[in-house]
């Protein structure tokens, strides 16, 4: 599938849907370059501009149908809310990114979910360097 995430992002979003609802979808991430599946990723079905299948005569698909490429749902990992999305991420990986392009563009937050509760979320941060640093508390959104 790809996904059009403008405004937030100038490039469509490239992945196999694992799981959705009404409010949210799970997909797991095709990187283009190397033709493998990457990370997941959790996001609004509201901030999604458009989406559509990728048709199976187009290259992108060709690739994937060679390479053999299916998804695989993490385990312990819901998406009923987005609550429950950061809660059970950070519980299945040491590390979790959180962008909130709402409140600001291009701006992500890296590291290991410390604390979540009905409001906010605390993580403590990893540096470029990859050295854990300080905890920041923010809003759910």
């Amino acid at each position: 599938m790809e996904f059009d995430r403008r405004p937030f992002e100038q490039y469509p979003l490239r992945a196999l849907v694992i799981s959705w609802n009404v409010e949210l979808t799970l997909v797991q991430v095709l990187d283009t370059d190397s033709f493998q599946l990457e990370g997941y990723a959790v996001f609004r079905n509201s901030d999604m501009r458009r989406w559509r299948a990728i048709p199976a005569e187009d290259s992108l698909a060709r690739v994937a149908a060679l390479r053999k490429l299916h998804p695989s749902k993490p385990d312990r990992v819901g998406i009923a809310s987005m609550k429950e999305a950061v809660a059970s991420a950070g519980a299945a990986f040491p590390l979790i990114t959180i962008y909130r392009e709402r409140l600001k563009r291009r701006v992500c937050n890296v590291g290991r979910l410390v604390r979540l509760t009905q409001r906010t979320m605390t993580i403590r941060s990893i540096t470029p360097q990859a050295e854990l640093s300080g905890k920041k508390r923010t809003p759910i959104l």
